[in-house]
């Protein structure tokens, strides 16, 4: 008898429950039970196992995420009729306020008009206008929007109306019936902040209109059919039609200098890495506008220099969120390419080279509303683009020679004639990222969404609420806050006065800054939320408005405790354990402990996570707090085993070595890498713990005495590479060498550097190659609460044998130490060899006074 017998090929990552996981998804798409993962992982790799299919019934597997009018048919910007034969499902989230008035969404009997604004009741969908073009050509040259328009029509203060008329004095022209009654206004309507006009709908209301003569800074004053003064605008005498000279310019064209309400000077400063900036500034401004950078050290020396990509334009630096390097991102308007170039970090000499350049997307409009990039908390890149209706997203992978992934598309809204992207970046208050856009519909209303996403392309929205920030203000800036939020930066369209709001990831008020009333240039959030600002009059610097040169600085600590981490309170850190992090729900010491020893032994420290998570490419990393400074103790990745083991999906246990925290009664804290695991479910990395919140001591159970001792010394030795680096240095040169050298082994070794030092040098006789050995003195202690140089000498020699997972690793002059040699302890001879030395000398001593005797007689 016989049988047909089939065999299927078994893939054990997509087993039971691991067929949503993003190991299988990404792999094997037709075996993955998350269609819409399956559809992602197709739309990068058509050509993967069982993709046919799938991209057959997705149509071409473009994941799209959903409208926000889908889920609300009456939303800001919808053009719904729920009334008709075949209403799309969406509409029966709509309450029915007649038979049940107490439903969330109704006011009174009727739907409130707030969060139903385009119903029937509420005004319906506006009268379209005229829109301001969302997408100008990419040629410069090209006109961004149509001639101005003597608006008669639908909506007489749309924004192309440049010689709209007066409807307070004239209600019978044209079009003014149209316009809402805000004066008369009892609750929100459409078209209206409060009792004015919404200057967002229409923005050549007499109301909305800004004094450019008396205040060129206010908003809008770059437009020349605002403010016919405005750098560029002398052209429109001769040709009213010249490009600059329409409405909308500013707007399509944002990143041009014509457009800055202040004059800059396009010199931009970096911080790159430790102990380096880079300054980009334009290297022939007259004649081009290619960009060319310097590397500065931190005494202020110029140590290299940089021409960026020639072949590019617009180019713009993104820093990277390890501090090793940055990405240079610019537009070939040719080929309509977002091109990147990844730079290292500056080596011991400054010198910065290319790691790798690549096309990361195609863009048809490059500008910063349209292109954002940002690094993601792996090291890697994102860069975000808008083209139409829709957000597209692409990575650069921490692994610069893998290919990037994407372009992803994470938002599409075909009611949308602009897309201004505001912000992106890492998204703290829970995991993945987040970019605020703003969308324009065809009745000019403004609408403000948070995009949370993926690295696998998912997405979600959340419409925010932004409309009482906007009351007569104009949004100039949005910047994220480093616990979850934004900072809403806002300027008042008649004073000029800046305002700046805080708010959660859902649009709810958090706080406005307590600086004074006035204009200010610029903002900048620190990493503790301080919000520093600069006033106008510091940007003119020696000149007699600002007292000759004296620049003011403002800064706020409104902010410095709030937090929008999901599963905790607004209190910074946040998050369900306070670590800040939504994901980590407890650890092992827990914050604040002492730590005892009674033996000199290692630790176990543990950390608890909220979802099953697997190892990824981070660190955990202990520091010893000196002063205003931290000290590496000891950094390891997740999967180095010998020291990080996972237990039960959701716990992570690493070992500290006892020499990394064998100080006592000294502050230490654990640093956690937002790449350190990732969740086994979709692959996403988790948000870890920042510096000074994990914090913990250690206190010896034995009490200590103070051990005056003697002075001690130690040998080193450099490895081949920094043998040869070493040999090539002037006599000047290796003085530098040898003291940065015992900087480094101090610091590591929390030893007061004046008790240290490194001296001389020889090669080392025992060795194949040439390497060179040095020597190191440390002084006994004179202080009881000094550490004996006795055990300064066996914490040197721990350290340099473990220099891969300490600071030493970092060093300029430590990072070329031989670890297998460690730092020996050299032997006290006269302690060994006293009593043959002793009786050496009494015997030399009895010979030559028999000597003596013997000459005497004779």
């Amino acid at each position: 008898m016989s049988a047909n017998i089939h065999l299927v090929k078994r893939h054990p990552e997509c087993d039971g429950a691991k067929a949503t996981t993003f190991e299988c998804c990404s792999k094997y798409p037709d075996k993955c039970k998350d269609p819409k993962s399956a559809e992602n992982s197709c739309s990068q790799n058509p050509n993967l196992e069982g993709c046919k299919d799938i991209c057959e019934k997705a149509g071409g597997c473009k994941a799209v995420p959903k409208s926000p009018c889908d889920d609300n048919p009456y939303g800001p910007g919808c053009k719904v009729d729920c009334g008709s034969a075949n209403p799309p499902p969406g509409c029966a989230n709509v309450p029915n306020c007649g038979k049940t008035p107490g439903a969330d969404g109704c006011d009174n009997g009727k739907l409130n008009c707030q969060t139903y604004p385009t119903s029937p009741e509420c005004g319906g969908v506006p009268p379209p206008v005229t829109p301001t073009p969302a997408t100008p050509s990419t040629s410069p040259s090209a006109n961004p929007s149509s001639a101005p328009l003597d608006c008669t029509t639908t909506n007489p203060y749309g924004p192309n109306c440049v010689n709209a008329p007066d409807c307070g004095k004239n209600p019978s022209v044209a079009g003014c019936a149209n316009l809402p009654n805000c004066a008369g206004a009892t609750a929100k309507t459409v078209g209206c902040n409060g009792k004015k006009f919404d200057c967002t709908i229409y923005p050549r209301a007499p109301e909305c209109i800004p004094n450019c003569a008396s205040n060129p800074f206010l908003p809008g004053c770059n437009d020349c059919t605002y403010n016919k003064n405005a750098s560029g605008c002398d052209v429109c005498n001769q040709n009213p039609q010249a490009a600059r000279c329409l409405t909308g310019f500013c707007t399509s064209y944002p990143d041009v200098p014509e457009c800055s309400l202040l004059m800059t000077d396009k010199i931009k400063i970096h911080a790159i890495t430790e102990g380096f900036i880079l300054v980009t500034y334009l290297c022939n401004p007259s004649s081009n506008g290619d960009t060319c950078g310097s590397v500065i050290d931190w005494k202020g020396f110029e140590r290299s220099t940089i021409t960026f990509e020639s072949s590019c334009n617009d180019g713009q630096i993104v820093e990277n969120s390890y501090g090793k390097g940055f990405l240079y991102m610019c537009n070939k308007y040719a080929s309509k390419e977002v091109f990147g170039v990844i730079y290292g970090s500056p080596d011991r000499n400054g010198a910065v080279s290319v790691i790798s350049s690549k096309t990361i997307t195609t863009v048809e409009t490059f500008n910063t509303e349209l292109v954002n990039g940002f690094s993601t908390e792996d090291g890697g890149y994102c860069v975000t683009t808008s083209n139409g209706g829709s957000v597209f997203t692409t990575f650069i992978q921490k692994d610069y020679s893998q290919s990037v992934r994407g372009p992803f598309t994470i938002y599409q809204d075909n009611t949308a004639t602009s897309i201004q992207i505001l912000v992106c970046n890492i998204a703290y208050q829970s995991s993945g990222y987040s970019c605020v856009i703003q969308t324009t519909n065809n009745a000019n209303q403004a609408t403000y969404t948070e995009i949370d996403f993926l690295s696998n392309g998912n997405a979600t929205t959340t419409v925010l609420d932004l409309s009482s920030y906007t009351n007569n203000k104009v949004i100039t800036d949005i910047k994220p806050l480093n616990y979850g939020g934004y900072a809403i930066f806002t300027t008042d369209r008649t004073s000029g006065d800046v305002i700046t709001y805080i708010i959660d990831n859902k649009g709810n008020y958090g706080g406005t800054w307590d600086l004074p009333l006035g204009f200010y240039t610029s903002g900048i959030v620190l990493p503790n939320n301080t919000i520093v600002a600069i006033p106008k009059d510091a940007s003119n610097v020696g000149t007699n408005e600002n007292n000759g040169g004296a620049i003011t600085i403002e800064s706020s600590n409104s902010f410095t405790s709030f937090s929008s981490i999901e599963g905790g309170t607004s209190k910074s850190p946040g998050g369900p354990g306070g670590y800040g992090s939504s994901k980590i729900s407890n650890t092992t010491p827990s914050k604040g402990a002492e730590i005892p020893f009674d033996t000199a032994s290692e630790q176990r420290f543990t950390i608890l996570y909220t979802v099953p998570i697997a190892s990824s490419t981070g660190n955990v990393s202990v520091y010893q707090v000196n002063g205003n400074s931290a000290v590496l103790k000891q950094s390891v990745s997740s999967t180095n085993g010998e020291f990080v083991s996972f237990e039960n999906d959701t716990a992570v246990t690493f070992k500290v070595l006892y020499g990394a925290i064998d100080t006592f009664n000294v502050p230490y804290y654990v640093q956690v890498d937002n790449d350190f695991v990732k969740e086994q479910s979709n692959g996403q990395n988790v948000i870890g713990i920042r510096p000074q919140i994990w914090n913990f001591t250690t206190k010896s159970i034995t009490p200590l005495t103070y051990q005056e001792g003697e002075d001690e010394s130690a040998i080193i030795r450099l490895s081949t590479e920094g043998t040869s680096y070493y040999t090539k240095l002037s006599s000047k040169d290796r003085e530098a060498f040898a003291d940065t050298m015992s900087d480094e082994l101090a610091s590591a070794i929390s030893c007061e550097r004046t008790r240290l030092s490194t001296v001389g040098y020889q090669y080392d006789g025992h060795t194949k190659e040439d390497q060179v050995i040095m020597r190191v003195d440390i002084k006994k202690t004179t202080e009881a609460n000094q550490v004996s140089s006795e055990k300064l000498v066996q914490d040197l020699d721990d350290d340099v044998k473990n220099r891969g997972i300490n600071s030493l690793a970092n060093g300029n002059s430590a990072s070329l130490l031989d670890a297998s040699n460690g730092a020996p302890r050299t032997e006290k001879l006269w302690r060994k060899y006293w009593g043959f030395l002793l009786a050496a000398l009494l015997l030399f001593l009895i010979l030559t006074l028999l000597f003596i005797f013997a000459r005497l007689r004779c």
